[in-house]
């Protein structure tokens, strides 16, 4: 019993991988080449962590950039609004 269960619950993560993929559409996207000054502890930590999980600096930058800019909240601004006759 537990066999068949194991194979089922594997069948189907099989299944809604396969079902994502299809979805998947793969594009080559165009990067331009920037620079940017950054404090050396900040390099050495993204050097480290782009190391661990076996990607590019580059990568992980663009990874962190792309996870910012999804989650990134404004909160409103007040004006100052000074009445200058």
């Amino acid at each position: 019993m537990n066999i068949l269960l194991i194979v089922k619950k594997e069948y189907n993560i099989i299944k809604e991988w396969r079902q994502d993929m299809i979805k998947f559409q793969p594009s080559k996207s165009e990067k331009i080449v920037i620079s940017i000054r950054l404090e050396d502890y900040k390099v050495q930590e993204i050097d480290k962590i782009a190391s661990k999980i076996d990607i590019s600096r580059n990568e992980l930058i663009n990874q962190c950039l792309d996870y910012a800019l999804n989650n990134l909240e404004f909160k409103e601004l007040k004006k100052n609004k000074t009445n200058k006759k």
